[in-house]
């Protein structure tokens, strides 16, 4: 895999750095700060592809000595992880930059319950707010980002802190079709730390992985922070709390009541759609938390017991369920839901229903409109 051709630009206003991989080009621009034209960003962006594939990363810059050595431990764990062969990257090593110190710290910040625990807990100020679009958001997606802009805002004058939106085709680039996004966005975060590097020298990535529900995950304790290089500490927060846990803890945050933003599947401009599966887990979490009723964010109460039973099945996150079935605070009716719900998933997940029944049910659907 050969990455080459790495420029800048500047045009209307917005900031762009741009590379060509495997004969695409791939960019990430910016209005609101200059990047920085870092080789780290694209290796850092395309190390797992180029694994995927069974090739070596060539690049034709430089790299940091001390990313490169640091990228020795990213190796083995995916080989372990996705069966991948140990390939270093081939490039040359040059002696770390000096560049002025920032001393200033950025937050990839979506308005998940995971970002704001970070922005909340963190224990140090947070300077920057960093949206990426083109991960869950397309990057051309101009309404959406005009929806959310006013929430990162808003959040961001409260607490002292500025935003930058950034913006990434990679999603774009073939080799990100081939492999899932949940092994390869890990990178590609670290590499919106180092374009930002003019302004920071700190990047924190909220965990979304916890300790003591370890597995395999792009983004991960045991990985992120090896993406650093000798001007950019990329710094993993929160992999000692569970993302239900993390939203209990900061439910009762009144800027956590107004903004947040959990949803993926995008059915509306203006955030949450309250009826996804992961809406659906945030809500009951509220709930636990006697918060639901505080947040304008969400639909309320009152509907969540039918959107529970509207659910065919679960994808398989079922801690929360779990919980909440025992949760004595919680309304008989609403437990009966969650029960339901749960079974309706273990016997989706069984091999026989998938086997045998699953398919007269979907025959079924298809003839007389069932859903379960």
């Amino acid at each position: 895999m050969h990455i080459s051709r790495i420029t800048s630009s500047f045009d209307n206003q917005v900031h762009r750095i741009s590379a060509t991989v495997m004969g695409t080009e791939v960019w990430f621009e910016s209005p609101d700060v200059e990047l920085r034209p870092s080789a780290e960003a694209f290796a850092s962006a395309f190390l797992i592809p180029s694994l995927h594939i069974a090739e070596a990363l060539e690049i034709d810059q430089p790299l940091d000595p001390v990313w490169l050595s640091n990228i020795k431990n990213i190796l083995p764990l995916a080989s372990e992880w996705w069966g991948y062969s140990e390939i270093p990257p081939r490039a040359s090593s040059v002696p770390p930059s000096i560049k002025a110190a920032s001393c200033k710290t950025g937050l990839s910040f979506s308005g998940g319950a995971d970002s704001f625990y970070s922005l909340l807990r963190y224990g140090r100020k947070i300077d920057y707010l960093v949206f990426i679009q083109g991960f869950d958001m397309r990057w051309d997606d101009n309404s959406r980002l005009e929806a959310y802009r006013e929430s990162l805002n808003r959040v961001a004058s409260q607490l002292g802190a500025k935003t930058i939106i950034l913006r990434t085709n990679i999603k774009e680039h073939p080799l990100f079709n081939e492999i899932s996004w949940e092994v390869t966005h890990g990178g590609v975060l670290a590499a919106a730390g180092h374009l930002l590097g003019n302004v920071i020298d700190n990047f924190v990535i909220s965990s979304s992985i916890s300790k003591d529900r370890d597995k395999p995950w792009g983004s991960h304790w045991r990985i992120d922070e090896n993406w650093s290089s000798s001007n950019l500490r990329i710094t993993h927060f929160g992999a000692e709390v569970q993302r239900n846990e993390k939203l209990m803890m900061i439910a009762s945050e009144p800027l956590v009541r107004s903004n947040l933003r959990v949803c993926w599947e995008n059915r509306t401009d203006s955030g949450n759609c309250s009826v996804c599966e992961k809406c659906i887990r945030t809500r009951i979490t509220l709930m636990m938390a006697g918060e639901l009723e505080n947040y304008q964010v969400f639909q309320g109460p009152a509907s969540l017991v039918e959107d529970i039973d509207n659910i065919p099945c679960s994808s398989g996150k079922m801690i929360i369920f779990d919980k909440a079935v025992k949760d004595k605070k919680l309304s008989p009716e609403l437990r009966r839901a969650l029960r339901a719900l749960i079974r309706r998933t273990k016997r989706y997940q069984n091999p026989v229903y998938q086997r045998v029944i699953a398919p007269v049910v979907r025959f079924k659907s298809r003839i007389f409109g069932l859903t379960r």
